[in-house]
């Protein structure tokens, strides 16, 4: 399989020496990889992970910052890129899993958290050229005319973040769409692997089908569908609901 993204260059996402691809965190004592995935149940997961390692609260600095990672767990939790987990010899034998979302699902989670609730845009959006009195239509068009190799990392594609070299990483993938019923097994996982008991999720985001649901038109739907066609075709081949 070969990804059809743009080739724009990584300039951008570069522009402030941000390890902006680092998206695999490595749980070492369980041999245990998260691939997170930005829009998808990640601050749930990430939550549970924190209890289930008896990690301390940072007042002002929550578990969905790479910084608290690396100031509390720096012995327990590596953060690195799927490449480098697709390439470590030592990493075949740990237990992986992401959670992935119907990506028109995951455009209207992004306009209303990043563009309507925030105050301030944050800086990549802006470099971007996206801007807080953007209506959902013209966020949509915007975020399906960049490439992954130049977007933030809550528009890229889930496909370039969980392939490398034509191979599917995570050992499992969840559609978040039905987290609360598959989290059981993967506890189930996590414990057969590792022998710890992973905590409950507090909250899943939960869409149901984009067709009933969603505010975007056809037109916009089927752009979303051409912008993450890989999307769909490895996670999404059916609507959600069908």
């Amino acid at each position: 399989m070969r990804l059809s993204t743009r080739n724009v260059g990584r300039s951008w996402r570069r522009w402030r020496g941000l390890p902006l691809d680092e998206h695999v965190i490595v749980i070492e004592p369980w041999r245990v990889a998260y691939f997170r995935i930005p829009k998808a149940a990640n601050t749930s997961i990430k939550t549970a992970l924190v209890g289930s390692l008896g990690l301390p609260t940072i007042p002002g600095l929550g578990p969905t910052r790479d910084k608290y990672w690396r100031i509390v767990a720096p012995r327990k939790v590596d953060i690195i890129r799927p490449r480098t987990f697709a390439t470590t010899a030592r990493y075949a034998n740990y237990w992986s899993f992401s959670v992935v979302r119907e990506p028109a699902a995951r455009l209207v989670s992004c306009y209303k958290n990043k563009i309507k609730r925030n105050k301030r845009l944050s800086p990549s959006l802006l470099k971007l050229g996206f801007d807080r009195k953007m209506s959902m239509d013209d966020f949509v068009h915007h975020a399906c005319a960049l490439g992954d190799e130049v977007t933030d990392v809550h528009l890229q594609s889930q496909a370039s973040i969980l392939v490398h070299a034509g191979r599917l990483l995570p050992k499992l993938i969840v559609r978040v769409e039905e987290l609360d019923g598959q989290w059981p097994h993967v506890q189930e996982r996590v414990r057969a692997h590792a022998g710890v008991e992973l905590a409950r999720l507090k909250h899943a985001n939960r869409t149901d089908g984009v067709r009933r649901q969603s505010p975007l038109g056809p037109e916009l739907l089927e752009l979303v569908r051409a912008r993450y066609s890989e999307d769909y075709r490895l996670f999404y081949p059916f609507a959600p609901g069908e």
